[in-house]
């Protein structure tokens, strides 16, 4: 008897340490603990400053001639893949282009058809931006502003667009104070109201893209 009283409380004992293990780990789990984690993520630098922030037009547009502005000139570094983009103001009726006098006349970009580029025709209402690169050999302009030249009259068109801005140009590989100069054109008609005409153009950088 006293072999079997010995047992049973052996067990009670067993089942209360038992008891006990199964509560302490259930308070353990239900607990909150901070854990620190550290990570370091990979980034891609890119610098671009450009020389100027609006462009003025250098001679009074008429409906006989073209004007051209001075260049605004990008200098871009990255450490990885890199865009120049750009879009203006313009109109919000019409879209990218040089507004009028009280906003009553508009010279839509490139031309009034609205299309990617145009040929500038002294006479017709035209307005839009070639770009060249003048250092560094990895920068690509986009085929809708590669017709910069003094005498070039093709212009490729500027758009409103905030969100998805037209790319001017770009490199795939890293680039290091690599330029490029951008130019704007325009010609006026004989019908185009009198007075003076403004546009913002912002140019802005995107890396890794």
């Amino acid at each position: 008897m006293a072999n079997k009283i010995a047992k049973i409380t052996e067990y009670l004992v067993y089942l209360a340490l038992a008891s006990l293990v199964v509560i302490w780990f259930s308070i353990n789990s239900a607990s909150s603990d901070n854990v620190a984690v550290s990570a370091t993520v990979s980034s891609s630098m890119v610098s671009c400053t450009t020389a100027t922030d609006t462009i003025n037009f250098l001679a009074t547009l008429d409906n006989s001639t073209i004007s051209s502005t001075t260049d605004a000139v990008t200098t871009m570094s990255s450490s990885g893949s890199i865009q120049i983009t750009v879009y203006d103001t313009g109109s919000t009726s019409y879209g990218g282009g040089l507004v009028g006098p009280s906003g009553n006349a508009f010279i839509e970009s490139p031309s009034s058809t609205f299309s990617a580029t145009a040929t500038l025709v002294a006479g017709q209402e035209m307005y839009g931006l070639q770009a060249a690169t003048t250092s560094g050999t990895n920068v690509k302009i986009s085929t809708r502003y590669n017709y910069a030249s003094a005498t070039s009259l093709l212009i490729g068109r500027i758009a409103t667009d905030t969100v998805n801005p037209t790319v001017i140009a770009s490199s795939s590989a890293a680039v290091s104070s690599e330029k490029v100069a951008a130019t704007l054109k325009a010609a006026a008609a004989i019908t185009t109201p009198g007075g003076a005409y403004t546009d913002t153009i912002t140019f802005g950088c995107l890396g890794g893209i």
